[in-house]
């Protein structure tokens, strides 16, 4: 059985990042998304925290089919599997990277400043 524990993270910025606590793919994995960082965190193991190398986290998304939770900055993507973090995309947009729905299996990202869609399968 887990331990309980408590656990703090500085909020810098008073931009609408997201803000919370994100269930993952693996029981034993906790994202929590404060201010413009994200942490992944081992609940079993609470001492143990990565820093997600993407900020600042503006949207987290878990697509329908899929046993991701995609993680999205104003510009490239991170997805989190039941292992921790599976990749992280290069730069997709200049700005505006926004996660929108998309049929089972499939997840979408689009910027507003271009006319069609960028579709990755995931």
């Amino acid at each position: 059985m887990t331990k309980p524990w408590v656990a703090s993270f500085a909020v810098l910025g008073n931009g609408h990042y997201v803000r919370g606590l994100f269930a993952c793919p693996n029981p034993d994995h906790l994202l929590v998304a404060a201010g413009t960082n994200a942490y992944l965190i081992q609940v079993s193991r609470s001492g143990l925290a990565d820093d997600l190398p993407i900020s600042p986290v503006v949207d987290l998304q878990r697509p329908t089919g899929t046993d991701l939770l995609v993680v999205a900055s104003f510009t490239i993507l991170a997805a989190i599997d039941d292992s921790g973090l599976r990749w992280v995309t290069g730069q997709l947009f200049i700005d505006d990277l926004e996660l929108v729905d998309d049929r089972p299996g499939r997840s979408t990202c689009k910027a507003p400043s271009i006319p069609s869609p960028v579709l990755q399968n995931w």
